[in-house]
């Protein structure tokens, strides 16, 4: 029977200072990338080849109940490393603590690799590069042993390095060399003359610097999307098969104010063929409030800069309402009512019945509790909804939550991305209800929203219409939720009697968009009542009759 080796991920110190302004004090491990933690990616990655894997962390690192959770469920063992030791001084600790002796595989904590093929046991991976860091440089590679020294190269041409994979075969062997008190480099060097080393090429994507952070962040980016993104250095190309939405994205930022340019990434023109169509902005790097709010840990006093320009972006786009000659148009303001708030959602819920085989008209059991059906719920939500007036219509981005809001913390700085758009291409500016744009956001900060798309909560559908949900709220979610409640829009909190049920409407009406992933899908739909019923007086009867239109 074939050994597994083990793998051990070396995430057993904090990140960097740099990293840490950017996201506060996490393990390298535990850095966010997209929608998930890097240990998330890494483990995909190791699982190719063992079933046993170790995660050093700080020895005083408190984990969220999402993440035990999480490495519960892929069988990862937490080991807590004492901290300040040295890397060569941590591998020896738990290589005492884990007593292992045979095949090992070393990942350094803010290390990815994409491996091409399966990695042979006593192998290095090395990465030729000419960015300027202290790394470990494969000054010698002969007959398989090793020269390593930590440096910056000399700046003028490329340099192999070691990129913080170690495959070694025999773990006592180079357990008796750390502890001899060398540093790690020295114990791989000296280790390599009775075991030759080989160098093994694959993609590396590393996390440990704030550039090679955000460089790292962007291929993996590109990559997830490979079909919609391109990015050619400072451009980013959006495209994908949704022609129309792209063209209604685009015609949002050509359509901005000078005032509002400042809070949205300089648009670039289109690339409108017959072929076609796409648009062009540019990048920034800056991590999305939905990856700060989920997975890093912020001071509260970042959360309320992040919270009062979130209030500054609602106030100037409530700056431009409609014209009298707008208003003169007659409809408008109703028309936008009855197609987005009344049809579309009412829509939606009939489309989610049909597409997920389940029983609107079903009443709904949430943690032990009896609620209306999902239509009766969803028409009660509507009738609970003042009908929008030219008043109320304003510029609008349409889709203002945390996963479409990029964040320069050093700048104190917002860009919004991705809006709804404009449509019709005979409208000159995009004009919305402002009660839309603060639902949103309220979807993101107390709908826990981002949280249930990373999958921090705790559900289980007990039944057709029965479910029990938990969405994981720890302190820093709480701390948040604080900083945003003093936020004001026309007088009115994102808890206002205006916002709670246009929130919950919200959830009921994305039920169809998530068909890809039925669990979420359900949760999503616990989480309406939910949301709804902590922060509501109560669900209201059955709505008014309202015509629907065509």
């Amino acid at each position: 029977m074939t050994r597994v080796p083990t793998a051990v991920i070396m995430s057993g110190d904090y990140s960097g200072e740099d990293i840490c302004a950017e996201f506060g004090k996490l393990p390298p491990a535990f850095l966010p990338v997209g929608t998930r933690r890097l240990y998330e990616h890494q483990f995909k990655e190791l699982t190719r080849f063992t079933e046993e894997i170790v995660l050093a962390i700080p020895a005083d690192f408190e984990l969220d109940l999402a993440d035990q959770e999480r490495l519960e469920r892929e069988d990862v063992r937490i080991l807590r490393v004492p901290i300040g030791l040295s890397l060569g001084n941590a591998v020896y600790f738990i290589f005492e603590v884990l007593q292992l002796t045979s095949e090992v595989m070393i990942l350094l904590g803010d290390t990815l690799m994409r491996f091409q093929d399966n990695p042979a046991a006593d192998t290095v991976s090395v990465f030729d590069t000419t960015d300027f860091y202290k790394w470990s440089e494969i000054v010698e590679a002969q007959d398989g042993v090793l020269s390593l020294r930590k440096g910056f190269g000399d700046g003028n041409s490329p340099r192999t390095v070691a990129s913080g994979f170690y495959f070694l075969s025999d773990a006592q062997k180079f357990r008796d060399e750390v502890c001899k008190g060398v540093d790690f480099d020295a114990a791989i060097s000296t280790y390599s003359k009775s075991r030759p080393v080989a160098l093994k090429r694959d993609e590396w994507l590393d996390f440990g610097h704030i550039n090679t952070f955000y460089n790292s962040r962007k291929q993996m980016l590109v990559a997830r999307y490979f079909n919609s993104l391109e990015c050619d250095g400072p451009v980013l190309t959006k495209g994908g098969q949704d022609q129309a939405k792209l063209r209604a994205e685009a015609r949002w930022f050509e359509s901005l104010h000078d005032e509002m340019r400042v809070f949205a990434p300089a648009y670039l023109g289109n690339n409108g063929t017959s072929d076609g169509f796409s648009y062009n902005l540019e990048y920034l790097h800056n991590p999305t409030l939905a990856e700060l709010h989920v997975f890093a840990r912020l001071p509260r006093f970042q959360w309320s800069t992040i919270g009062r320009q979130c209030e500054v972006f609602l106030d100037r786009c409530n700056a431009f309402s409609l014209t009298s000659t707008d208003r003169a148009m007659g409809n408008r303001a109703s028309d936008w009512f009855q197609r987005l708030i009344v049809d579309k959602s009412l829509d939606r819920v009939e489309a989610f019945g049909r597409q997920a085989d389940f029983d609107i008209d079903a009443e709904i059991m949430l943690n032990g509790r009896r609620y209306p059906s999902l239509m009766r719920f969803a028409e009660g939500l509507i009738d609970g909804i003042r009908p929008s007036t030219p008043q109320d219509m304003s510029f609008w981005h349409g889709d203002f939550f945390f996963g479409n809001i990029l964040f320069d913390l050093r700048s104190s700085k917002l860009k919004a991305i991705d809006p709804r758009g404009i449509p019709d291409a005979a409208e000159k500016v995009a004009i919305g209800d402002w009660r839309y744009d603060m639902a949103k956001l309220c979807h993101s900060v107390f709908g826990c929203y981002d949280l249930i798309l990373s999958d921090r909560m705790s559900f289980e559908r007990r039944g057709p219409s029965d479910f029990a949900l938990e969405v994981h709220q720890e302190s820093s979610v709480q701390a948040v939720q604080d900083e945003f409640r003093p936020l004001r829009i026309r007088g009115q909190d994102l808890l206002s009697e205006e916002i709670i049920p246009m929130t919950a409407l919200l959830f009921v009406a994305m039920l169809p968009l998530h068909a890809e992933d039925p669990r979420r899908q359900f949760a999503l739909l616990a989480n309406a009542y939910r949301f709804f019923d902590e922060y509501s007086a109560g669900y209201g009867a059955p709505r008014r009759e309202k015509a629907r239109t065509g």
